[in-house]
């Protein structure tokens, strides 16, 4: 396939580093795009799985591939450099393990034409790889409100529903010049850890016109172990960014108390959840001080109140208020490393949610060598279906359960609603456990 003369609509950037097994089909996704108007930045950081190799040959095959290779393994700087070379219109990211939808694009531009909108996105499925080779999507939204969604609005009037909605960058399109304008890029630390939470924030920060859809075109993949966000050390890195962001705005001397509570919301976020994400609670003398940086300034947020209850999820703030109390607290209640002893009694479960938190408790489930009996869901969707062999079935079916079986709850969101659902159901409340 040749280039054509017609401007560049959309320029795809694809930072990829040892994606050998995943970045066909990644590839294949976005040469079928609906949209002819495109351009294809490959960005490789040295790979050495064949990666490159597959890279070479679909640019050999469609003239719209550039491939270039990064001296630097540095996911933020092969970012930088693909927006740096690219002449689309609008930019957009895709990361080299997902793939994407053939009309993913197209509609997101036609969308952006339409609005003149800054940045465009888009809800998503999040999807893994079942023993039989298929995948399992569930749906993801970036809003639990419909009024976000079909319209343009500025980030930064509603700061904390975009600082928790609007949370990966590959999600969307955005405005070239408004990228250029604003020097608007990744952090280039070395590796592929959180570099897009400054990208995120400045987008938010300037955007006038921020246009959310609910089509679910991009497909990210959850259970790639080496992928960052399933590393422990996410606290860590996420912690450098906000310190450099704080510099950057007092720099700036900004006093708009919009675009600090949009800081602190995405801080909060990334604070709670990158403590849910610990495996196994030893002592570290760098998390400590990290844990210290982040509860000394969030304390300054609440107590200025730039973050309230009022203004995140219930169980976003019960974890918030236990970690600012003390890490022996949340762990006990939240952390990672206590799902072993939630499963210590009881050798039969029942998973309530497919989603994120459904699919770490099963994977924790099967380390554990449990049963797991069944999956309940409230989508209609995925009723009737089977994970892994495993039936997914209406929370009503919870009656024809085995009276041995545990129910656990994974869900943040809605957890209090889907306990009261199973107590309705019949369901002993001592038989109910939540994990969030």
């Amino acid at each position: 396939m040749g280039k054509n003369d017609r401007p560049i609509k959309v320029s795809i950037i694809m930072p990829s580093l040892n994606v050998g097994a995943y970045i066909e089909e990644a590839l294949q996704s976005v040469r079928g795009q609906t949209i002819c108007e495109i351009e294809i930045l490959c960005i490789d950081a040295g790979s050495v799985d064949g990666t490159w190799e597959i890279i070479q040959a679909h640019a050999k095959e469609d003239n719209r591939i550039t491939a270039v290779q990064s001296a630097v393994k540095s996911y933020g700087a092969q970012v930088n450099m693909g927006i740096a070379q690219a002449h689309g219109e609008y930019v957009a990211i895709l990361e080299t393990d997902d793939f994407v939808s053939s009309t993913m694009y197209g509609a997101l531009y036609d969308l952006a034409k339409k609005t003149d909108a800054d940045i465009v996105k888009a809800d998503y499925k999040a999807f893994f790889s079942q023993d039989n080779g298929e995948h399992f999507y569930f749906d993801r939204h970036s809003f639990s409100e419909k009024k976000y969604y079909d319209r343009a609005l500025e980030p930064r009037i509603a700061a904390a529903a975009f600082a928790d909605g609007d949370w990966y960058l590959w999600q969307g399109i955005y405005k070239r010049d408004f990228l250029i304008r604003h020097r608007i890029v990744c952090s280039e630390t070395a590796g592929a850890a959180f570099q897009d939470i400054g990208f995120l924030f400045w987008t938010e920060t300037y955007a006038k016109r921020a246009y959310f859809c609910r089509d679910s075109s991009y497909r990210y993949r959850i259970d790639r172990q080496e992928a960052s966000s399933n590393t422990g050390n996410g606290l860590l890195f996420a912690a450098d960014e906000y310190r450099r962001i704080i510099g950057e705005l007092q720099a700036l001397g900004t006093d708009d108390a919009k675009v600090w509570s949009l800081l602190y919301h995405r801080m909060a976020k990334s604070f709670v959840t990158g403590y849910g994400a610990v495996t196994e609670w030893t002592a570290d003398e760098r998390r400590e001080k990290v844990y210290e940086w982040f509860c000394g300034t969030l304390r300054d947020a609440v107590r200025q109140g730039y973050i309230s209850e009022r203004s995140v999820t219930e169980g976003r703030w019960k974890r918030l208020t236990a970690l600012l109390e003390s890490e022996d607290i949340f762990f006990s209640r939240y952390g990672r490393c206590r799902d072993a002893a939630l499963f210590e009694k009881g050798e039969r479960f029942v998973i309530f949610g497919c989603g994120d938190y459904g699919y770490r408790i099963y994977r924790a489930l099967c380390q554990a060598k449990k049963e797991i009996v069944m999956f309940l869901d409230n989508n209609p969707v995925l009723q009737g279906k089977r994970l892994n062999g495993i039936p997914i079935a209406a929370p009503d079916d919870v009656l024809h359960l085995p009276e041995d079986a545990t129910v656990i709850i994974a869900n943040e969101a809605h957890y209090g609603s889907m306990k009261e659902q199973l107590i309705r159901c019949g369901v002993p409340e001592e038989r109910i456990r939540i994990v969030m």
